[in-house]
């Protein structure tokens, strides 16, 4: 089985992805506020409370896509690729415990 997990190369591009050397140098700083005695905005709340996991598992995921883009694939036809992957992904948001009927 593949793990997406494991990539070497996830925080560097992470870093640059998001820019946060330009915040951190900035002292910039967000506040967002939530009424969450509304149902709405506690839905809100809890995702925006799991945006960095959201965000890490579809960074693994699209990783490991690239990998096999450009390095090959051990999958065997299209319906192998499609079962595999999904094992894959369902293993990753396990990983980040991101229960997608939940948010």
């Amino acid at each position: 089985m593949v793990n997406f997990l494991e990539n070497p190369g996830v925080s560097k591009r992470y870093k640059n992805c998001l820019g946060l050397e330009s915040l951190v140098a900035n002292n910039m700083e967000a506040i967002l506020k939530f009424n969450l005695d509304e149902s709405e905005d506690a839905l809100s709340f809890a995702r925006a409370n799991k945006a960095q996991d959201y965000f890490l598992a579809l960074w693994d995921i699209g990783e490991q896509l690239r990998s096999w883009e450009k390095h090959g694939h051990p999958f065997k036809d299209a319906d192998d690729a499609l079962s595999q992957i999904r094992e894959d992904f369902y293993r990753v948001m396990n990983h980040f415990n991101i229960n997608l009927d939940e948010s």
